[in-house]
């Protein structure tokens, strides 16, 4: 059942192969240009935050399955399977693809789809009226609650390139990258045991 779960997403993926065409090429630029950008000096920061954005809208295209999953998940699973192991299967087919391409940035990326995919549906609290001297607010809450992936993104990539500054080296990006990586790991699950919560 695993390798079927696998397959099915790579086989999605195989549908809109033009879709696929762009990915490869957005995530092998953009990552060249994480890259130079965690080298360069003055600027190196907006650099890396906005290929973070787009490097992570690239890998989007490989994470179908981890979104129709998020969106269909329940109490209990059809496969037999533990939510946790089928969110684990459905980044394998975007591991896969993005780890060559770009190996580290990448892979990144293809954790924070986690969080858009397991957030669930839009809270209605957050539609509530915010009554302000300019008007009703509470289309910043909406927004906020849909960009938090993004922002996410933007804040690993901005986090990396001040850690090779001030670590002075790729050892520095590294750990940074990998705290990051068990914190953003910690969150996805809080977010798939709520999801999952019967």
């Amino acid at each position: 059942m695993s390798g079927a779960i696998v397959l099915r997403d790579l086989l999605g993926i195989a549908r809109f192969p033009v879709r696929a065409v762009v990915g490869v090429v957005a995530t092998t630029g953009v990552s060249a240009i994480i890259a130079l950008g965690l080298r360069e000096g003055a600027g190196a920061q907006l650099v890396t935050a906005t290929a973070a954005i787009v490097l992570y809208f690239a890998v989007g295209v490989w994470c179908e399955g981890l979104r129709f999953f998020g969106a269909t998940i329940g109490g209990s699973s059809p496969y037999g399977i533990s939510p946790t192991t089928q969110v684990g299967l459905h980044l394998v087919a975007p591991l896969l693809i993005s780890v060559p391409l770009a190996a580290i940035a990448a892979a990144a990326a293809s954790e924070g789809c986690v969080f858009p995919a397991l957030k669930g549906t839009l809270p209605i609290s957050l539609l509530m009226p915010v009554p302000s001297p300019i008007g009703d607010l509470s289309v910043v809450n909406a927004a906020l609650w849909l960009a938090d992936a993004v922002t996410i993104m933007a804040l690993i990539g901005g986090g990396l390139t001040i850690s090779v500054t001030v670590a002075n080296g790729a050892v520095g990006a590294s750990l940074a990258l990998a705290v990051l990586s068990v914190l953003m790991g910690w969150w996805a699950q809080v977010r798939l045991g709520r999801l999952a919560r019967p």
